[in-house]
């Protein structure tokens, strides 16, 4: 196309004679065929003006046009910039000039002309220089109802933005405040107050009223199991007990909530102890020291263990922080488990007379098998990494959800959220269906690494690997990063 006719843009010019005719219409009505040279002489006028409007545009916008619009007449080398401005100049006065001596009336030209003067004057580099380049800088407040996680997104979004209008701009985030601080200051600062009121007021002597009413408690909550053994007030009607060494670690447990604990105090086992470990769910825990170990040794040969949990190393259990207790349940690992992992072996092999401990259940299972499952695990054999995997995995991304494996097979898929139940739950279906391997779009925890055995899983593949505190025994891992 003619790069002249190109910067009117036809089909805007011929939009605009159509909308003269249209206006005519609306206005004259059936008499519109008595003005047919002043709607000529208007269609005229009006293309000419809208056609030099175009072309002065495309004169302003020659340089985002480069990459916005490269195919327009100017970035295209089609028409230079200096004459595009000289024909868009002409094309307004021309326009200009059919109304004011084409019509009678000369409200038309008025028009025209208030409309060229805005049109020029808006394009003016001179207009844009007062109006938009004074202001510099301006700083804007936005409020958010979005977490934390979604405003910081916006935010950094919002640092994209390169234009406001017709000018080049820079977005730059100061600072992204959460407006509850100030609210939880005065909150902070009311309740210092009062407290120092209220400890003012107290007549408690050496202690706050807090540490006499929580000492007073634990006191009267330690009660005496079976009659001799210092214990938490839940240890008889609790599923699950905590055997610790001594009244000192009861307390303790007393102190941050827990109160199924009942203590050894030796490691010579009592009687009761045993009995009530072949009714509950047991937790060994016990001090980080040669102590802790010789109790775990003795509890494992006379009692019947699920699960081993140990303090900090050279720490007591009775020393400990409500952080470092909840940390340590959390981390507990089975018996069987930690028997390996500590090359022990396992109760009933050394002749002592001592009744074996059962491996995997409670009361009413045979015991005609203590000799085979006496014998120490011996590692997995190691496997190497399939196709299968990493095209599992693939297929899973984003989906946070699991799959169980019987021979690269699909046996199952579940939600990553309820996966910890489903093994629990459906760990020995599994195992009777020959799933091997569980494949994930998630993380490997501690707490999975000591539930997949129960439903024979070998292997573990999944997206990340997160902090474990030992390395499993008998299970093959994989992650995204292992498969690439």
């Amino acid at each position: 196309m003619n790069p002249y006719i190109a910067l009117t843009r036809p089909g805007n010019v011929v939009l605009t004679a159509v909308a003269v005719v249209a206006g005519s219409y609306i206005a004259a009505g059936d008499n519109i065929f008595d003005f047919q040279v002043e709607i000529m002489i208007a269609s005229l006028a009006a293309m000419m003006l809208v056609g030099g409007g175009n072309a002065l545009n495309d004169y302003n916008d020659r340089e985002s046009d480069k990459e916005n619009h490269p195919n327009r007449p100017i970035p295209a080398g089609l028409i230079s910039a200096d004459e595009t401005l000289v024909y868009s100049r002409i094309l307004l006065s021309a326009g200009l000039l059919v109304v004011l001596f084409g019509l009678a009336n000369k409200l038309p030209f008025i028009i025209a002309l208030i409309g060229t003067i805005t049109l020029i004057s808006d394009n003016n580099q001179y207009y844009r220089t007062v109006m938009y380049r004074s202001i510099r800088s301006s700083e804007i407040v936005i409020s958010s109802s979005m977490d934390q996680v979604e405003t910081s997104v916006f935010a950094a979004a919002l640092e994209t933005v390169e234009r406001v209008g017709p000018c080049k701009a820079t977005v730059k985030i100061t600072a992204i405040e959460d407006s509850r601080t100030s609210k939880r200051e005065i909150i902070i600062e009311r309740a210092r107050s009062l407290l120092i009121d209220l400890l003012q007021d107290s007549r408690s002597a050496g202690s706050t009223i807090t540490d006499t009413v929580r000492q007073a408690l634990q006191t009267e909550e330690v009660v005496r199991f079976k009659g001799k053994l210092p214990a938490g007030p839940n240890v008889e009607t609790s599923d699950a007990i905590i055997i610790v060494e001594g009244r000192g670690d009861v307390l303790n447990l007393l102190k941050h909530g827990i109160k199924n604990a009942v203590a050894v105090e030796g490691t010579n086992i009592p009687k009761e102890v045993v009995a009530l470990t072949k009714e509950k769910t047991v937790t060994a825990f016990v001090d980080g020291d040669r102590g802790g170990e010789m109790i775990i040794q003795e509890l494992l040969q006379v009692a019947e263990v699920d699960f081993i949990a140990r303090a900090p190393d050279n720490t007591e259990v009775e020393h400990i922080t409500h952080k470092q207790i909840m940390k340590c349940l959390r981390d507990k690992t089975s018996a069987e488990l930690f028997m390996e992992q500590n090359k022990w072996a396992r109760p009933g092999n050394g002749g002592s007379g001592k009744k074996t401990r059962r491996s995997s259940s409670k009361k009413g299972k045979s015991n005609d098998k203590p000799a085979k499952e006496a014998e120490p695990a011996e590692p997995a054999e190691p496997v190497e990494a399939s196709p299968v995997f990493l095209k599992q995995l693939d297929e899973l991304q984003g989906s946070k959800n699991a799959r169980f494996l019987a021979t690269e097979e699909l046996a199952d898929e579940v939600s990553i959220s309820g996966l910890q139940d489903q093994l629990e739950s459906s760990g020995g279906t599994y195992k009777k269906n020959g799933v091997n391997t569980l494949v994930m779009d998630g993380i490997i925890t501690q707490r999975l690494i000591e539930l997949v055995p129960k439903a024979g899983i070998k292997v573990i593949v999944a997206e990340k690997k997160g902090p474990l505190p030992r390395d499993p025994v008998g299970i093959t891992m994989f992650t995204r990063e292992d498969l690439s």
